[in-house]
């Protein structure tokens, strides 16, 4: 459906990065969870340990192997062993603190099952362990535990077991000033460790604590008082908080804390949905969030942003803050000048975060009882990236024009052949077709669930689907799957595809109702769309963010030259545009269906199915109309036309050289050229409408999509095979005279039945007449009937 373009590179690393600067261009909103990135893009997200089935086994076996309880919180040490706070609820009730080395080996380092396991209530393990929420490591490769259970924070020792470090066990505040170990914490719910071994205690009664090197506990911020965040800009020991759920301290001593509200808060509970600093001067403020629960302000200052239960949080060395925002099931990222964006990557349930000494972000993802690592180095701008800057040579140069080449699959249904010659694979059924600006073709099987590419060398390979992490998470942010490798994602219905110049991938899931992505690095993500059916007072007529959007049934999705993005939704008959400012906003279509509006504004015509959209090198919007069996368009200043077809009729009318508004057509697909010519997979052929709305037939063979390359190769799919027709720009070569004789051949013009009328005729065969057809706009010469 769809043709290779060239872009400016300031529309490709918009495409790419998702972000827009003044003479760039962004496929996808600012304000998107998967729009504006970090510093550094991540890599696929893996998964390290934890098998997503809940329980306590694996113990000196691969981590990704074991059964984990569900993770409470992560940390690393200096030399990469991964520590994982855990608690099993089902059959064996038990706390545990296990780790992982290096090598990727799992052991039990703290805890066990409970006094109590056939209770429901909270007991303590024989370590002293009960309700473990927070850990961190220290210097020396200690581990630090927060119990708020037991009222305490302990300390593990390499190869010790756990020795309390502060608190009595007393659910009170005192003992400022004093040895820690014989002070009252309220609820220690977590613990951070500085570079020079003090430790900070978030105490969820509304303190934020420190033991110093000698033990010396002292607060440091919250005066206790159950009341609203309060005191920014002031001294932190005079500072309220609503509930201190996470700290962290980064690299200069700066502190942060997480001041929240109940998950489950009623309605007499303060919110807050904060994050807070405290400088080395012991100056409080509020860097990110405010008292709503909401997901806005990806790509401007974090203080202006709304955040939802960001329970956990980390920091760089480069003073880079990484944040749960566990509503939305995303990653959210505060850059050092203050900048909020969102990792393009789903965790169900990210409930702890640590940076590693590889420079990776480790999530816990809790209820799912895995661990999670996130490569952050590097960006998708790197090797993994296509060379645009050179045109990708044009494998068919030395073809005949216009001869039927297969490219890829046997004629059998199936899906096999990744990794050998595409001509030797099966494919279920190729729906919808795209070339990437390598020469890659990409090739949509519905039926398979998957999105195939026949590399330029001839090799197929899956690039998308087929893996085992899907569902439809409903609300903004990403899918689940997101931030993985696609190939390792499940993929709903999907309609359509189209590829930018950057090799990115983009997908119209009709059914889960979003716009999702693949990068050239291979990661997915959602780029519009909620999976939520439209609701009667949604108006895309003003705009809405693309993170809201609720589509119907998005049919096919198509790059526009500026890099923004059309999709066509043929329950909502509309198509829509998702802008540069990162809005989604009707172009065409009043959600009505019917014919109707030509020559006015296309917001205002009727649409009837709108399915495939393509748009054209000056920007005009091509759309088939499909119950009403014509291609209309949309020119840049809004208005719509009837470029092709005279209404319905269940048979494809192969009368050419006439005006296309004059033939009844049966569409599949449709594909616009760089100079304004329209290729339709109509019926049993190919035909092209010119510049001057004249259609004419370009090759007498069924196609069900149709996709360009930037060479003017034309490729289309039939049954279970794709082919491609070289170089159509060019007159095809003279047939030989056998072929002239036989009627046959590729370059042939075959012999069919139209009906009478339709074109001059050289025979007549009962009520039709057997035509040769035309190739050019010189009349037939008639034939004598009988």
């Amino acid at each position: 459906m769809t043709r290779a373009i060239l872009f400016t590179l300031s529309s490709v690393a918009a495409l790419l990065f998702g972000t827009a600067t003044q003479g760039a261009v962004a496929a996808v909103p600012a304000s998107s969870p998967v729009a504006a990135q970090p510093p550094a893009e991540p890599g696929p997200l893996e998964t390290v340990a934890g098998t997503r089935e809940e329980g306590h086994s694996g113990d000196g076996g691969p981590a990704v192997d074991a059964k984990l309880g569900e993770v409470r919180d992560v940390a690393l040490d200096d030399a990469g062993n991964l520590y994982i706070a855990t608690r099993t609820t089902s059959n064996e009730k038990g706390t545990y603190i296990r780790r992982v080395d290096p090598h990727g080996t799992i052991s039990t380092v703290a805890g066990g099952l409970r006094e109590d396991a056939e209770s429901n209530d909270v007991e303590i393990t024989p370590d002293g362990l009960a309700a473990v929420s927070g850990i961190a490591t220290g210097p020396e490769g200690e581990l630090y535990i927060a119990d708020a259970y037991v009222g305490q924070v302990l300390r593990v020792e390499p190869g010790g077991g756990p020795a309390v470090v502060a608190g009595t066990g007393e659910y009170e505040y005192g003992g400022d000033g004093g040895p820690a170990t014989s002070a009252q914490l309220e609820s220690p719910v977590d613990v951070a460790v500085g570079d020079a071994g003090e430790i900070y205690i978030a105490d969820a009664g509304g303190y934020i604590r420190r033991v110093d090197s000698e033990g010396i506990i002292t607060t440091i911020a919250g005066t206790g008082e159950a009341e609203a965040s309060s005191g920014d800009g002031g001294p932190a020991v005079e500072a309220s908080f609503t509930r201190p759920m996470d700290v962290e301290v980064d690299a200069e001593g700066n502190i942060y804390v997480a001041d929240l509200t109940r998950l489950n808060a009623s309605e007499d509970d303060i919110p807050s949905h904060r994050i807070r600093r405290i400088d080395t001067d012991g100056v409080i403020t509020t860097i990110a969030g405010g008292e709503e629960c909401g997901y806005t302000g990806d790509g401007g200052p974090a203080a202006d942003a709304e955040l939802c239960f960001p329970y956990n949080m980390t920091t760089t060395a480069d003073g880079t803050i990484y944040l749960s925002d566990t509503e939305h099931h995303v990653i959210r990222v505060i850059s050092p000048d203050g900048t909020i964006d969102s990792l393009p990557t789903y965790v169900d349930e990210p409930t702890g975060m640590a940076v590693g000494p590889d420079g990776a972000l480790y999530v816990g993802d809790g209820d799912r009882a895995q661990v999670h690592r996130i490569p952050l180095v590097g960006s998708a701008a790197g090797s993994d990236a296509p060379d645009t800057s050179a045109e990708a040579p044009d494998l068919w140069a030395d073809s005949a024009p216009h001869a039927v080449t297969p490219v890829a699959g046997t004629g059998t249904d199936g899906s096999s052949g990744d990794g050998g010659p595409a001509t030797d694979a099966r494919l279920s059924r190729a729906d919808d077709l795209a070339v990437g600006p390598d020469g890659t073709v990409y090739v949509l099987d519905d039926d398979s669930r998957s999105v195939r590419a026949i590399e330029p060398d001839g090799t197929m390979v899956t690039i998308a689907g087929g893996g085992d992490h899907g569902g439809s998470p409903r609300g903004p942010g990403p899918m689940a799957g997101d931030g993985r490798s696609a190939t390792e994602a499940q993929l709903s219905m999907v309609h359509g595809i189209d590829v930018a110049p950057d090799g990115t991938l983009f997908m119209a899931g009709y059914s889960d109702g979003r716009v999702r992505k693949v990068s050239p690095a291979g990661l997915i993500t959602t780029v519009a769309g909620i999976g939520i059916a439209p609701d009667e007072e949604d108006d895309a007529e003003t705009g809405i963010d693309a993170t809201y959007m609720a589509f119907g049934s998005p049919e096919d999705v198509a790059v526009a030259p500026d890099g923004s993005l059309y999709v066509s939704d043929s329950r909502l008959n509309q198509v829509f545009h998702i802008g540069l400012d990162g809005m989604v906003r009707v172009v065409a279509g009043t959600g009505t269906e019917g014919y109707s509006g030509d020559g006015g504004p296309a917001t205002e015509a009727e649409l009837d199915m709108p399915s495939r959209i393509d748009v054209g090198a000056d920007g005009t919007l091509y759309i088939l109309d499909s119950r009403e069996r014509r291609i209309r368009a949309v020119t840049t200043d809004g208005v719509i036309t009837t470029i092709a077809g005279s209404g319905s009729s269940a048979y494809d009318d192969p009368t050419e050289d006439v005006p296309a508004t004059e033939v009844f057509l049966h569409v599949r697909d449709l594909v616009v050229d760089e100079a304004g010519t329209v290729y339709l997979g109509a019926g049993g052929s190919i035909r092209q409408i010119g510049p001057d709305g004249i259609i004419t037939t370009l090759s007498d063979t069924h196609a069900a999509a149709v996709a360009l390359d930037g060479h003017g190769n034309l490729y289309f799919s039939h049954g279970h095979q794709v082919s491609v027709l070289p170089r159509i720009h060019q007159d095809p070569a003279p047939a030989s005279a056998e072929n002239e004789e036989a009627g046959g051949g590729a370059n042939s013009a075959p012999w069919i039945l139209v009906s009478i009328g339709a074109l001059l005729a050289a025979g007549t065969v009962g009520g039709y007449v057997l035509v040769r057809r035309r190739r050019s706009a010189q009349p037939l010469a008639a034939g004598g009937g009988g």
